[in-house]
């Protein structure tokens, strides 16, 4: 396995969501951030404006996380 990380695409959106498919398993995922379950893959699209990155392993979508800054 090699994995690698790139930058978020929209048209990752569709697979990552579906790894969320209860309202329990989408609430642990998103802590309540991108709203209420379901969301759809248009809602979930304002990941672009955040620091968004898909790990790939080849060319599967296996990972997804976005970084935040705290400033205090």
């Amino acid at each position: 396995m090699m994995l690698k990380l790139r930058s978020y695409k929209e048209t990752d959106a569709e697979k990552i969501l579906s790894w969320c498919n209860t309202e329990e398993a989408f609430y642990q995922w998103t802590a309540g951030v991108l709203g209420e379950y379901p969301i759809t893959t248009e809602q979930f699209q304002k990941m672009n404006s955040r620091m968004a990155f898909t790990a790939i392993d080849g060319n599967e979508i296996i990972g997804f996380f976005t970084m935040r800054c705290g400033i205090r």
